[in-house]
């Protein structure tokens, strides 16, 4: 997606939060998740719409960047903190589901052992693409 696409679309996610906030407004929801989660996104557009402006115009940033993220170390060290990450996941949910159960906390258990069942679904549906792909 070029640059000027993902301008575009930041400036978008920010109207709908700037939407979601005044709504939210208007209609006097007690429930604050709602304007907090228009409020998320409209920081979070403006900081990335700051990321691009920033990366179009300072050449010293671009190329840090492009080398930053294009480095062969950096991807390795990405992988290996994102399969770290999941170990860490499934061993910490597997405990939750136990401790859960023990303490009668039922649907609470069912989500977490679901949760690991999913995210080890995920695993082996993206192994089996990415080992067709490659």
């Amino acid at each position: 997606m070029s640059l000027n696409k993902k301008l575009l679309l930041y400036i978008i996610f920010s109207l709908i939060g700037f939407g979601i906030f005044i709504g939210t407004l208007l209609k006097n929801f007690d429930d604050s998740f709602w304007n907090s989660f228009g409020i998320g996104i409209i920081f979070c557009s403006i900081i990335n719409i700051y990321k691009i402006l920033k990366y179009k115009n300072n050449e010293d940033y671009a190329k840090k960047l492009n080398i930053q993220i294009n480095d062969e170390r950096n991807k390795f060290l990405s992988e290996k903190s994102k399969s770290i990450a999941f170990y860490i996941y499934i061993l910490t949910m597997g405990v939750g589901v136990f401790v859960s159960r023990i303490l009668n906390y039922y649907i609470i258990s069912q989500t977490l052992a679901y949760s690991i069942c999913a995210l080890i679904f995920l695993y082996y549906l993206s192994y089996f693409i990415i080992k067709k792909k490659y």
